[in-house]
């Protein structure tokens, strides 16, 4: 199903982007580690910290809160940090939580230099994809390529978060610099990932509202005329592999 929308539709809620976010960032937690519930997370990381009733008995509710997305964790001086707790004890489980993506759908309003930044920011498998060495700076200064359609479609083969980021992050570059054939190739290697992301393991329980986020930003543009532009939006709930995803989870839980 498509949508046409005027160029004034908004960008998702701060808050939508932060249940996502922590319900995420919880379950990469959970992950690395090993640990069965938000009650062994919270007995772990906030020990004598954990909430406590009257009888003494530890009965966590800020890990829960966590898993459910009715709380994100905060950072200010002077208090305890869960992210940052949580990365003492697993490490890179922060970068998730930090991540360059969570800024794009929150609708930052990026320059040339901080755009840059947060593509830098994704790990080495997609800074070699989007990234060369300048030979005409000094030291290993590097440069973003003068993509092809072959280079975008590379992300598609990481199939990882951080390649989902990184078709975001060029939808938003190609939405900056008003660049019609890079959005193209893009919005296809958004539509190819998306099922590949969808099997991430810490992805599986909220790759529905992740996608709902991201979709606004990868709306199609349709030229009407030389100057008047009008945006596309498909939805990913229509896409087949979706559909072909709940007839076979139907058809499990029939079995």
């Amino acid at each position: 199903m498509a949508v046409l929308l005027t160029s004034r539709a908004g960008r998702p809620k701060r808050d939508a982007v932060d249940v996502v976010r922590t319900r995420i960032w919880f379950q990469v937690v959970k992950s690395r580690s090993n640990l069965p519930s938000a009650h062994a997370i919270e007995a772990l990381i906030d020990g004598p910290w954990a909430s406590r009733g009257a009888d003494g008995i530890s009965r966590p509710r800020k890990w829960y809160a966590y898993e459910a997305g009715r709380r994100s964790p905060t950072s200010v001086k002077g208090k305890r940090d869960a992210v940052a707790d949580a990365e003492a004890r697993f490490a890179g489980t922060a970068r998730w939580y930090h991540h360059a993506i969570w800024r794009a759908l929150k609708g930052e309003r990026f320059s040339v230099q901080t755009l840059d930044e947060a593509l830098r920011s994704l790990d080495s498998a997609v800074i070699g994809i989007l990234y060369k060495v300048d030979d005409q700076a000094e030291g290993e200064h590097l440069r973003q390529r003068f993509l092809t359609q072959d280079d975008v479609h590379a992300l598609v083969g990481l199939g990882s978060f951080d390649a989902l980021a990184a078709v975001i992050l060029l939808a938003v570059q190609s939405e900056m610099h008003g660049l019609p054939q890079l959005r193209e190739w893009v919005l296809d290697a958004y539509g190819e990932i998306q099922p590949i992301v969808a099997d991430i393991p810490e992805l599986r329980r909220d790759f529905e509202a992740l996608f709902d986020l991201t979709d606004p930003l990868c709306r199609h543009w349709l030229y009407v005329a030389p100057n008047h532009r009008l945006l596309m939006q498909m939805f990913w709930r229509e896409r087949p592999w979706y559909k072909a995803r709940l007839r076979n989870e139907a058809r499990q839980q029939a079995d």
